[in-house]
Parts: C-alpha cells; sequence; structure tokens
C-alpha cells in the first residue's frame, strides 16, 4: 500500500497558497493549505503531518520561530520559501532546523525535488533501527535521541541523523563539503555557502561529549571532515 505523504502549506498570500497547494497535490500528495502559524499548529495537532512549507514572508524573526518549533516540538522536517537568500540569513535557517529552503523565483521542478529529497530522508531516518555508540554516548538512530553519560539527552533532526548515516557509511575517509553536499542537497557545493559547516558543527555538539574538543567527526583544513572509527563503539 502506497502510503500518501501530508504536507502543509503556509502562506498568508491566498493565491500563491492555492497554487503551491494544487502544484503539490497534482504529484500525489495529500496537501492543506494554513495562513498562519495559528492555522498550522491546529493543523499538525489534528492530522499526521510529514513536512511543513514555510514562506518566511510571515516575517523573519517570526517565520524562523516558527520553523524551530515545528522541528523542536513535533520533530517534522521544514522546507522554507524565502524571497532573500543572504549567508546571514542562510545561517540563521539553517540554525533554526530548517531542512531545505528555496529561494523566490523558483522553478517548480526545484521545489518538488528538494520536498521529495527531504521526505525520502525523514522517512528513512524513521525507519532506522541500528544503535551505535560514540565513545561514552549513545545513539538511536531510529528516534535521533542521543543519551550522554552524564544523563543528558540531545535530539537529532532527520537532517542531522542522514549527516551521521552518511559519515558512518564513510568513516575514515575524507569526504568534501562538496561530496556532502551532493549526497545531502542534490546539489554542488558553493565556497559561500556554510550550511554544510552548520550542520556539521550542530551534530557535533548533540553527539561529543560536552566541555570536550571535537574528536568523532575532525575537520580536515580546506577538504572537508572525516568521521574516526576509533570513537565507535558497538556500532
Amino acid at each position: 500500500m502506497v502510503i500518501r505523504r501530508t504536507i502543509i502549506v503556509v502562506d498568508d498570500n491566498r493565491v500563491a497558497r492555492k497554487t503551491l497547494c494544487d502544484l503539490l497535490a497534482s504529484h500525489g500528495w495529500n496537501v492543506q493549505g494554513a495562513c498562519n502559524a495559528l492555522e498550522m499548529t491546529k493543523t499538525i495537532i489534528e492530522n499526521r503531518v510529514d513536512l511543513v512549507i514555510l514562506d518566511i514572508s510571515l516575517g523573519q524573526s517570526e517565520g524562523l520561530r516558527h520553523a524551530r518549533a515545528v522541528r523542536e516540538q513535533h520533530d517534522i522536517p521544514v522546507v522554507l520559501i524565502s524571497s532573500h537568500c543572504a549567508p546571514l540569513e542562510r545561517a540563521q535557517w539553517l540554525e533554526a532546523g530548517v531542512d531545505d529552503y528555496v529561494v523566490k523565483p523558483f522553478d517548480h521542478r526545484e521545489l518538488l525535488m528538494r520536498v521529495q529529497r527531504v521526505l525520502n530522508r525523514y522517512v528513512s531516518h524513521s525507519d532506522s533501527k541500528n544503535t551505535i555508540s560514540f565513545r561514552h554516548n549513545h545513539i538511536d538512530l531510529a528516534s535521533g535521541a542521543v543519551v550522554h553519560n552524564d544523563g543528558r539527552i540531545e535530539k537529532l533532526t532527520s537532517f542531522e541523523t542522514t549527516l551521521l548515516k552518511l559519515f558512518l557509511t564513510h568513516a575514515d575517509k575524507v569526504l568534501s563539503r562538496d561530496d556532502i553536499c551532493s549526497a545531502l542537497y542534490g546539489r554542488s557545493w558553493s565556497p559561500y555557502d556554510r550550511s554544510i559547516d552548520i550542520h556539521v558543527a550542530r551534530l557535533r555538539r548533540k553527539i561529543e561529549t560536552k566541555g570536550e574538543a571535537p574528536t568523532s567527526i575532525r575537520s580536515v583544513r580546506c577538504v572537508g571532515y572525516v568521521l574516526s572509527s576509533d570513537a565507535l563503539r558497538g556500532a
């Protein structure tokens, strides 16, 4: 049986919202629209939602706050739509937990590709049943829970889990930023794009022991990153 994924489109522009809803519905997804964050939250509570598409024109700070709430409170992936794409803004989006983004004006095929890629990542993450250990910290790849030896519990996003799996698949191999960008985003890396560095930094903070220098995922100057198999126990 094919499961129809449910997507919420959050946009205060009625015409733009309907256009996007119709586009996504025509490709087989179950789509619901919301004109504001209140409607979005109500829909999430009342339905099983697999993805939120959030137009940042709802307000930069407000939009980021809502995106962060969706990721942290409901563990639902978010694709952001914006008419601006400055490096600082991209960094803020990723810090808020946004899984991917598109910039207006965009080709419909690009949006569809990004939506499908994020959904694939999230479903893959949800279906995983592996548990691994990094030194004294244990990670459940099914739930995204990181249990530290001091009892602290962190939660990986679906993107961070997929990034970690990529490193695990290529343990002890240096992955360039272009390798990572191609595998996770399906596009080439730009020297001005800091999204990979931000995601790796967030992943490190969650899986490493607090107060210690990162040892599991090391930076390779001018190249990228490498995960050391020495840090793994019971993988």
